[in-house]
Formats: structure tokens, C-alpha cells, sequence
């Protein structure tokens, strides 16, 4: 029994030992009585403790958005190139998923080396983060993506839409995973000084919002819809839609 239960018992149990005490002027009282009267304060008990367990977790439960969570932190991947098969993040709006998550994994971040062989954050697939164009039917908030030069569209506008609707959401970018990243991710953990230069190097494209950083690293995929029309670099900056 944790301290507030036994506060909560010694509270309850506390008016019936008043009750029980031995009467001034008496030399005995009823053991029957006594028995009783024990029997009533462990029955008012049995109801009060749920009670209390029920009013503690009801409010130590629930999130910042009044949601009940079980003090659980809800994350899930949410996958760029599933923007071709009319997967959207608005889906996560509509059905009210959004509001009971707390983080979004952005994947994939590729790792890719520069014309020096330096490793660098790179767009897994810059066309679907970037380019791919969302319009009233498909936007997390019913906006019509820009096409002016160095707007933000793709999936990457999405989730800063998304961060805008539900501030509490953290997004996380996941580097490598799939096929992304095994290119680079020797050349990147080799040595102390090149771990600090590709880190250093993804807090600036991602969480500084540095976008055109990531882009022409990676092979550009034929995803089907270049009847889109290219962002004219630079993307950005645009920072806060990456946490980490």
C-alpha cells in the first residue's frame, strides 16, 4: 500500500475508531460492537479506494491535450515515398490519430557522400520530401501547395502543416533504415572528427531547416509524376519542423 492508500485508509478507517473507543465511565464494551462496526469501515473502504484509484489515474493520465494516455508516449513511421501510393498524413487528421501521438518518425534520411567523399544527410527521396505537389483534397489542413520558387511542398511541407494543427508533436527524421544509408554510414562513423562533421551536418539540413543541403546527393527515382514542376533551389530555410 502506497502512501497516499494508507492515508486515504487511516483517513477512512479514522471516524470509526472514534466510534469504538472505550466509553468514559464503562469498564468493557461490546466485542460484537466492536466487530461491527470494523466490518462497516472496511466495507466504506472497498468503495472509496477504486474511487480514489479511479480519480488519480483519471488525472494523472491525461495529456496535455486531455487525452487519456496511460502515461504511454505513442510514436509511428511515417514513410515519404508512400505519398505515390495516395497514403497522406491527412489521413492521421481525419481519423484523429494526430491528436493521440506524440512523435513522428520521418523515414528515410539517406547518407550520401559529396564530390570530396564527405558523408551528408541527403534526401532519401527529395522529389516525394520536397516536390510532390498536395493540393485542397490531399493537405493536412486544405491548403494548395505553392509553386513559387524556393517553396516548400512534399511531404516535408506536410509534417510542418501537421506540427501547426498539433504543436505538442515531436518530429524525428530516422537516418538509414531500408536501403538508405549503407553507402555512407562507414565513411560517416569512421572517426570522432567525422561523426562530429555529419552530425553537425544533419542538425543544419534538419533541424536548422536547410533543406537544399539534402538535395542531388541521392539518385533521383522515376516516381511517375515529373509533369510536376521542379522548386527552384534553395528549399528553405525552414526550421522547427524537425526535432531531432
Amino acid at each position: 500500500m502506497d502512501a497516499g492508500f494508507r492515508k486515504l485508509f487511516l483517513k477512512g478507517l479514522s471516524p470509526m475508531m472514534k466510534r469504538i473507543k472505550k466509553p468514559q465511565g464503562t469498564k468493557s464494551f461490546s466485542v460484537r460492537s466492536l466487530g461491527l462496526q470494523l466490518l462497516i469501515a472496511l466495507a466504506m473502504l472497498s468503495f472509496a479506494v477504486p474511487a480514489a484509484q479511479a480519480q488519480l489515474a483519471d488525472s494523472s493520465d491525461r495529456d496535455r491535450d486531455g487525452h487519456d494516455r496511460d502515461n504511454k508516449i505513442v510514436s509511428t513511421y511515417v514513410q515519404n515515398f508512400h505519398v505515390f501510393s495516395g497514403i497522406f498524413l491527412r489521413r492521421m487528421v481525419d481519423n484523429g490519430s494526430a491528436a493521440q501521438t506524440d512523435i513522428l518518425i520521418h523515414a528515410f534520411v539517406d547518407i550520401r557522400a559529396d564530390a570530396q567523399g564527405n558523408p551528408h544527410c541527403a534526401a532519401f527521396d527529395e522529389f516525394a520530401d520536397y516536390q510532390f505537389f498536395f493540393d485542397q483534397t490531399r493537405s493536412v489542413d486544405g491548403s494548395v501547395d505553392s509553386f513559387a520558387d524556393g517553396a516548400l511542398r512534399g511531404q516535408v511541407h506536410q509534417l510542418q502543416e501537421l506540427k501547426k494543427l498539433f504543436p505538442h508533436l515531436k518530429v524525428l527524421a530516422s537516418i538509414g533504415g531500408f536501403s538508405a544509408g549503407v553507402n555512407g554510414f562507414e565513411a560517416a562513423a569512421a572517426t570522432p572528427a567525422s561523426r562530429k562533421a555529419f552530425v553537425s551536418d544533419c542538425i543544419n539540413s534538419y533541424i536548422n531547416g536547410n533543406f537544399s543541403n539534402t538535395t542531388g546527393l541521392a539518385p533521383t527515382f522515376d516516381t511517375g509524376f515529373s509533369e510536376q514542376p521542379l522548386i527552384t533551389p534553395p528549399i528553405g530555410p525552414f526550421p522547427g519542423i524537425f526535432d531531432g
